[in-house]
């Protein structure tokens, strides 16, 4: 690597800081309103508020997380009775997760607090901007995962 290599110039280091800066203000925001749920947490029940059960496979391959880590988070989740785990009615040996009632009643609020977030973080950004942005990272995150071919 290049000795005047300058990472505060380079757009993944502002990526991971954004994003880190993203979970702490939502897991803040959310532990204020009395929901202790943590950024990983929350990030697992949206999906499956929005998806419907999934699979732990799914699961970490939706959120970029190995599957290790997705079972601890379910357990977790599990043991707040927000989520349990059950067989798959056309295949017994297929384990899906699903959001508990306790976990459904959540759902609106979680969103609430997580739009709260997001507004403030990209409220002044003109929708020029916020559309080249998502754009672009969505461009970099398929390139990294290998869903278009690099160039």
């Amino acid at each position: 690597m290049n000795a005047n290599f300058d990472f505060r110039a380079a757009l993944p280091h502002w990526i991971n800081r954004a994003a880190q800066a993203l979970r702490a203000e939502a897991t803040s925001r959310l532990q204020q309103q009395g929901l202790m749920l943590t950024a990983e947490e929350w990030s697992l029940m949206m999906i499956l508020w929005q998806d419907g059960p999934q699979t732990m496979t799914a699961l970490a391959r939706l959120t970029s997380r190995d599957r290790t880590t997705v079972t601890r988070l379910i357990d977790r989740l599990t043991r707040k009775e927000l989520v349990d785990r059950h067989a798959r009615a056309d295949d017994r040996r297929v384990v899906q997760i699903a959001a508990t009632e306790k976990g459904q009643e959540l759902r609106d609020p979680v969103t609430r607090i997580i739009g709260g977030v997001i507004r403030d973080t990209c409220g002044d950004l003109d929708p020029a901007e916020y559309e080249t942005t998502l754009l672009v990272l969505q461009r970099m995150t398929a390139r990294l995962e290998g869903d278009v071919p690099q160039t």
